[in-house]
């Protein structure tokens, strides 16, 4: 049973998207956390971006990275699935050339 270049590209694609999608709700799930943290200590947002800014090497939660990660990995899956579409396409467009 042949399987299509565009299924394959189609299902890498998709499977990006959820990936997109998961990472993003793990972005928004720490900044949720910050802004509650933020408010229920009422710090006064001056005095953090002194810290901030003083602050030889800020260090990232670990959910917060892996985030990143995951949505990185999903932009490079992204520009396979679509790799791989516009290659089968190619090859559509020879075959027809060919055929004509």
């Amino acid at each position: 049973m042949p399987v299509s270049g565009i299924q394959s590209g189609h299902q890498i694609l998709q499977m990006s998207q959820q990936m997109a999608e998961k990472a993003a709700h793990g972005i928004n799930d720490n900044l949720s956390k910050v802004k509650e943290e933020i408010a229920s200590h009422n710090i006064d947002l001056a005095k953090v971006a002194d810290v901030a800014i003083t602050a030889s090497t800020p260090s990232l939660p670990s959910q917060k990275v892996e985030s990143l990660i995951n949505l990185t990995q999903a932009a490079g899956y992204n520009r396979v699935g679509a790799s791989v579409i516009e290659k089968n396409n190619e090859v559509i467009g020879s075959l027809l050339d060919i055929h004509v």
